[in-house]
Parts: structure tokens; C-alpha cells; sequence
């Protein structure tokens, strides 16, 4: 009786473990988020605010260390939005759209460390993604 009872007590804290773990977070709330522009609002309750914090936090090495830094100019605020999607080479890939720098920053895994993202490319944001900006803008001010 007492054995069972432990192994009741263990599956509960490993549930709530995952549970409040950003990385579990991001992974259960990935197939909500692919191929998905996402507003960056500074809402702690805004889907794509949660969406780029479990990024944070799950690629700190590659997200924070390097691209969120002090020293870059992008650094001071968060994206005004992002998109998620996997690449040809089924790797995850994010895209951070900055309208102010007029610039997207696109990231994507390596195939030698899956778990690490790497700057792939740096350009200018397309029309077709400032309409979506904007379509993302009317639908939060309804």
C-alpha cells in the first residue's frame, strides 16, 4: 500500500513538473503556433507573447545569449510579431518581424544540433507580410 501511494505521489509531481515547464509548454502548444503569424502584444496572456517566451526560454543559448543581447539593436524590445513553421528539411525555424528596422530575423535549427537555433538570414519584410501586420492589428481592436 505504501509502495503505490509513493508511485501516485511521483506520477502527480512529475505531471505538475511538466506541466509548469516552459519547454513541455512549448512543445503542447507547437501545432497551434505552425504556420501561424503571431502578434507580439507585451501581454503575458496573448498566445504569441506565451509563443515567444517558451522560444526564450528553450533556445536561450541561440535567442538570448545571442540575438536578445544588450548589444544589438533589436535587443531593447521583443518582435512586434513572429511565425513558426518547419523548413524543408523538417527542422523548426521561427521568423522575428521587426516593422520599426523594416527586418525580419530568420532562425532555424541545424541538422547537427536540433536543439540550438542559428541565425539563417537577415531581410527586408515583404508587403505581403506588412498586410498581414496590419490584419493582425485590426483583429486585437476588435
Amino acid at each position: 500500500m505504501n509502495f503505490k501511494l509513493t508511485n501516485i505521489w511521483f506520477v502527480i509531481f512529475l505531471v505538475l513538473l511538466f506541466y509548469s515547464c516552459k519547454a513541455f509548454k512549448h512543445g503542447s502548444t507547437y501545432a497551434d503556433a505552425q504556420d501561424t503569424y503571431l502578434l507580439i502584444t507585451g501581454d503575458k496572456d496573448n498566445f504569441g507573447d506565451k509563443r515567444l517566451s517558451y522560444n526564450k526560454y528553450l533556445f536561450r543559448c541561440a535567442l538570448e545569449k545571442d540575438f536578445f543581447c544588450i548589444d544589438n539593436e533589436h535587443a531593447k524590445k521583443d518582435p512586434d510579431f513572429i511565425y513558426e513553421y518547419k523548413s524543408n528539411e523538417k527542422t523548426y525555424g521561427i521568423e522575428f518581424f521587426y516593422i520599426d528596422l523594416d527586418s525580419v530575423f530568420v532562425f532555424e535549427e541545424t541538422k547537427r544540433n536540433l536543439s540550438s537555433l542559428k541565425l539563417k538570414e537577415t531581410r527586408k519584410i515583404s508587403e505581403f507580410e506588412k498586410q498581414i501586420y496590419q490584419k493582425l492589428i485590426e483583429q486585437t481592436k476588435k
